[in-house]
This record gives structure tokens, C-alpha cells and sequence, in this order.
């Protein structure tokens, strides 16, 4: 696995890769297809985690023998190096089938892991986890569901908590569809997915992919608090609905959105600076697969995903 820096270590086959740095301290968590075992009738799935403050890794995986191959971290680190893990998992993984929800631990070098502590009630097939500090000692959770078990492919929402371990969990916002049982923020999606979280002070963003029927499509969203979640309006950024529906938004450290999107068969990247100002860059690809502020993993000509930095001239 490429952790993104200069060094590596050994993995069969990661999935999900999540990392986080704070000042000096680097934690990365995924999800490992084992290794097949002579004798083995399956190939297990195991949570790993890695951390380090200088020099080696150690291995801080969670205490779990086996997940699901949908299981999906969101990983922080705070200020005294306490690492918390958000995380969503599908014994059945079947998608209209109630999930046992979210999970919250921690981890600490002196205490190791905490128990796992789980959101309020069933939840019908979360994804697309995320997960940033709340500024004042807690952090935002946010991730999409479905209202209804039957049919949840249309009634799927991005939901927005606030979160200690071992308190009850805040909700601060939902969007909703058309075909959703419950009520929230009207957008005039029939669904929303992959959603991405900036926090400043009492300002809460939140970038999300919107998806129509009629006319077919996909679009970005943009949910904003600026009174610490109490109350929230919609802007959509992209009218085209040519964003990339795998491919979710990221935040730069500047406050500058990322998204990736078709146009003519080629992909592009476009960047919404702090000042509101969107410009965007081709790749010379027609496809992407991934995007940071920094670079896109982008689909070349000989059938290879290459990573290619971004260039804003």
C-alpha cells in the first residue's frame, strides 16, 4: 500500500483506505482482504489500522475478527492524540436489509481501544461515511441512508449528526427525496450520496452528489450552517449533471471544493474557491476514479489509472 508518503508497507488487498494527519501524528485505517489459508472455505475481511508519531508504524487495528466487504472507517486524531474511529458496517450486505448502524470507539496508546458504541436504532444501509472535528470537544458524523428498507435506492438521504462517545447523537441536519418517509431539507434530488464536511467556527459545509430520474442526472449540492447547524439552506453548484456519481467532493485545506465531471467524454476537475470563484481544469482522460486537492487518479489511454497532479493555470 502507498500510505501517500515516502515509505510503504505490506498489504495483500486494502479497500477504503482512510488517513488523517494532526501536527505530527499519522493514522491510516482500511479494510484487508486476507491472504488465502490452505484449507479455508472464505476469504475473511479484517479491520487495519495503522499509526505513528515518528519512525515505523505500529499496527492499532480494531479488536474486530472479521467485517463485512462494505465495512467503512472515517478516522480523527485530536489534540492530546486520541484516535477516533466512525465506522459503518453490513453483516448481510444486502441493501434492503437494516445495518446495525454506525459505530464509535477510540483508541489511546496507554488504553488501547474502547468499546464500540452504536447510533441510535437501525439504519437502512449507511455509506459514505465522513467524519471532522466539531470545534468544541465532539466531532460531525455524516453519511447517506435510506428512509424505507423497500425501494431505499430512491429514498436515500445525507444525514449530518454531532457526536461525543458516550452521549446521545445530535442530529443537525437531513436532506429529503421525494419518496422518503421523513422530513428534512428539500433539494429537488430524488437521492443524495457521498457527502464531504468543512467545519469553521459556527459554519458547517456540506458538499454532496444529487441524483434525478427525470431529466436523468447527476448534480452538486451544497448544504450550509452558519449558526453551528441550527439552520441550513441549499445551493447547487453544478447545473450540468455531468458529475462523476463515484466520485465524492473533497475540501481543500483553504476552504476551496473539489469535484470531478464529463464534459464532451473528457474529464474535468473544477475548484470553488473561498471566494466563490469556480474554475476547472481538463485531465486529458475520460474517466477518474479518485481526487484530492492535489492530484486525480485518472483512467490514460492504455487502459492504467494513473495519478496525475492537478495544474491550475
Amino acid at each position: 500500500m502507498d500510505t501517500g508518503y515516502t515509505d510503504r508497507f505490506q498489504s495483500d488487498h486494502a479497500e477504503k483506505t482512510n488517513t488523517v494527519a494532526r501536527q505530527c501524528h499519522e493514522v491510516i485505517c482500511w479494510r484487508e482482504l486476507a491472504a488465502p489459508q490452505s484449507g479455508a472455505d472464505t476469504l475473511p475481511w479484517t479491520p487495519q489500522c495503522r499509526t505513528r508519531t515518528s519512525g515505523a508504524w505500529e499496527d492499532i487495528s480494531p479488536p474486530l475478527d472479521e467485517v463485512s466487504c462494505v465495512w467503512e472507517p472515517a478516522v480523527l486524531v485530536d489534540d492530546d492524540g486520541t484516535v477516533w474511529l466512525a465506522s459503518i458496517d453490513h453483516p448481510t450486505e444486502i441493501d434492503t436489509v437494516p445495518a446495525t448502524g454506525v459505530w464509535l470507539q477510540s483508541w489511546t496508546p496507554d488504553d488501547g481501544w474502547s468499546a464500540q458504541q452504536n447510533s441510535p436504532g437501525d439504519l437502512n444501509y449507511p455509506t459514505h461515511i465522513v467524519a471532522v472535528p466539531g470545534g468544541s470537544g465532539d466531532w460531525l458524523v455524516a453519511f447517506a441512508a435510506a428512509d424505507t428498507a423497500a425501494g431505499s435506492r430512491n429514498s436515500r438521504n445525507v444525514r449530518v449528526y454531532r457526536v461525543s462517545l458516550g452521549q446521545p447523537w445530535t442530529e443537525l441536519a437531513r436532506t429529503r427525496t421525494p419518496s422518503g418517509s421523513i422530513g428534512g431539507l428539500s433539494t429537488g434530488y430524488d437521492r443524495h450520496e457521498r457527502p464531504a464536511v468543512r467545519t469553521d467556527g459556527d459554519r458547517i459545509s456540506v458538499a454532496l452528489t444529487g441524483y434525478t430520474e427525470q431529466p436523468e442526472g447527476v448534480f452538486l449540492g451544497l448544504l450550509e450552517s452558519r449558526d453551528g447547524g441550527q439552520s441550513w439552506s441549499h445551493t447547487e453548484l453544478n447545473k450540468t449533471g455531468q458529475i462523476f456519481p463515484h466520485v465524492r467532493p473533497v475540501w481543500g485545506g483553504d476552504g476551496s471544493l473539489y469535484w470531478a465531471r464529463q464534459v464532451g467524454g473528457e474529464a474535468t476537475v473544477c475548484r470553488r474557491a473561498p471566494s466563490d470563484t469556480v474554475t476547472c481544469t481538463e485531465t486529458g482522460a475520460p474517466y477518474v476514479e479518485g481526487l484530492t486537492p492535489a492530484a486525480v487518479s485518472a483512467h490514460s489511454g492504455d487502459q492504467q489509472w494513473v495519478q496525475q497532479p492537478l495544474r491550475w493555470d
